[in-house]
Formats: structure tokens, sequence, C-alpha cells
């Protein structure tokens, strides 16, 4: 557990917890072995504003309770933990925390992963304060497998940090636990598909406003996002593709209602996208020997939309 105290931690904040200016979104299950690195690293943050971290147990079958209760005892002005009677699942315990989020800005990171920049919420925060027509920020995260870190950074245009919601919905180019946004809409819950829908990318899209919807990429290192057998990249309903592409079709189609079909050729891009690669791994198209491919798919999907299809993103 962080050496830090209380005191240590608010020295330079200015105002009250009671108006936190960002909100640590936290979601754990069986995380034993990894929620202390992460709740260190939200404690290690150095701010001149308060913030609180909020983070939700969905009743876990090993110790991770009885250590964020820990953390609790220590923080009690800043950790707000939220308990589970039932485990619900990880989209309904995303939802829990976000509906409880009192900050001006959102920063999320799951239990099993951590950031490792101290000033990660002042940087990002100065950011937003200076320039309105952003909504986001989000940067470069280290994937972690074993011992080994692995630098990550998937922007389809490495030569800019300015992007905006339509590149987002054309290529998820961040990783959840490198973002920190204004808190415009958490508290709107959409979609009861708790099965189906990737909560994450629901939130970032449902976060934006037509008057405010670009995102900055800061080229540092913010968080490591863990690789383990248990972590939701692992799990059946995660890796069933078929199902991910009705995911990411139906937060689209609800997004293209939500923004009045600002973004819809970008949508429509997008979702053809995502039916060719169903129709690619159900053999409709080209047949599954070409998944082994692997990073060549989407090249060839590219190819089929444009050239076979006539379509372009925008």
């Amino acid at each position: 557990m962080l050496a830090r105290t209380e005191q240590e931690i608010k020295k330079y904040w200015k105002g009250s917890l009671s108006s936190p200016v960002v909100s640590i979104c936290c979601i754990a299950y069986n995380h034993e072995n990894f929620i202390s690195e992460a709740m260190d690293s939200f404690l290690m943050q150095e701010t001149s504003f308060p913030f609180e971290i909020v983070i939700c147990e969905d009743c876990s079958s090993d110790g991770t309770l009885e250590i964020i209760k820990k953390y609790e005892k220590k923080f009690p002005t800043i950790v707000n933990l939220i308990v589970s009677k039932y485990n619900g699942g990880m989209n309904k315990n995303f939802d829990r925390v976000l509906g409880v989020a009192e900050g001006k800005y959102i920063a999320l990171c799951e239990g099993d992963d951590y950031w490792i920049d101290p000033e990660k919420l002042q940087k990002q925060v100065g950011f937003l304060n200076e320039n309105l027509d952003y909504y986001l920020v989000a940067g470069k995260n280290l994937k972690r497998n074993g011992n080994d870190l692995i630098p990550f950074d998937s922007r389809w245009n490495k030569k800019t940090t300015d992007f905006d919601v339509k590149d987002y919905i054309c290529k998820l180019f961040f990783h959840t636990s490198t973002i920190c946004c204004r808190n415009y809409n958490s508290k709107r819950i959409l979609t009861p598909d708790y099965e189906l829908m990737q909560r994450d990318q629901h939130f970032v899209l449902f976060q934006s406003r037509p008057d405010c919807n670009k995102i900055k990429f800061l080229e540092e290192f913010l968080s490591v996002y863990r690789m383990h057998p248990d972590g939701i990249t692992k799990t059946p309903a995660h890796n069933n593709l078929n199902s991910s592409v009705n995911s990411h079709v139906a937060i689209l189609r609800e997004f293209n209602q939500y923004s009045e079909g600002v973004y819809q050729k970008a949508i429509e891009y997008r979702i053809r996208e995502f039916e060719i690669l169903r129709d690619i791994y159900n053999e409709k198209v080209i047949g599954r020997k070409i998944l082994k491919g692997g990073k060549h798919i989407n090249i060839l999907i590219k190819y089929y939309l444009r050239i076979k299809l006539g379509l372009r993103p925008f």
C-alpha cells in the first residue's frame, strides 16, 4: 500500500472533495493480485485539485474486497467503495461506477490495469480546462504480458495528435486506461443489453457533443494494460467475433440516432467494415483461411469496401 497519507495527497488541492474535479472510475472483480497496484497508481497522482476514487467491487470470490476496504479505511475521504450483493457482470458494474461519479471530469482504469505517470490527471485536466472544444484526452500505453512491457500506439495517423469523434468511429485508437474526459453524460444509461454492449466504446461516443467532439492524444505513456488469463480479452464473450460485431454495430446505430445523423457516413462505413469482417469469419466472402493473415484482414476489408462497393470513410 502507498505510504502517502490523505493529508500529503491533499497538500496542494484547491477546493473541496464534496465537489471533486475528477472522478477516477474503477471496476474490480477477482483482482486480488492486481488491485493494490491500481489503487496506488491513483493515489500517487500529484494534482492541484481534488479527486475521488469510485471503485465498484462486483462480489469477487477472492480477497479483492478485503484489500479495497483497507484502502478505504486509510483514505476515507478519497476512496468511495461501492459493494455488490451479487455478481452483476462487467457492464452492469461499469454503469454503476459511472452512475455515482460526481467529478467534472472522469478518468477510467480497471482494477487489473494501472497508471504510470504521477502527473497524468494534472496534464489531462489542464489541457481540457484550456481547450473547451476538446472533450477527451488519451495517450499511449504499455501492454504487460508477464514481465514484458510492449509499447502500444494504435493511432491510424501517427503524424498528428488531434482527432475527433469521427476518427474514433472509424478506428478505436487508444486504451480505456488512458482516458480522461468531460463528464457530460455518465448517468445516462442507454441500452440495457449488458451482454452485447462494449461499455467503454459506448461511453466514449456518448460523452461527446456536437460543439465539443475533439480528442487530444498525448504522445506519452500513461498506463499499463495487463494481459492475463482472467482478463476481459480472454473471456469467451469477448472473443466471439459475431457477438463483438453485433455489439459494435448496435452502439454505432444508437449513436447515429443520438447524434442526429451528424456522423452517419462514417458510421455506415464502419458498420460495413464490421459486417464484412463477420462475413469473412463466417466464410461468406473469402473464406475463414483468410483469418490466418492476421494484420492483413483490415487491408482486405478496406479493399473490398472501396473497390467492390465503392464506399469510402468520409
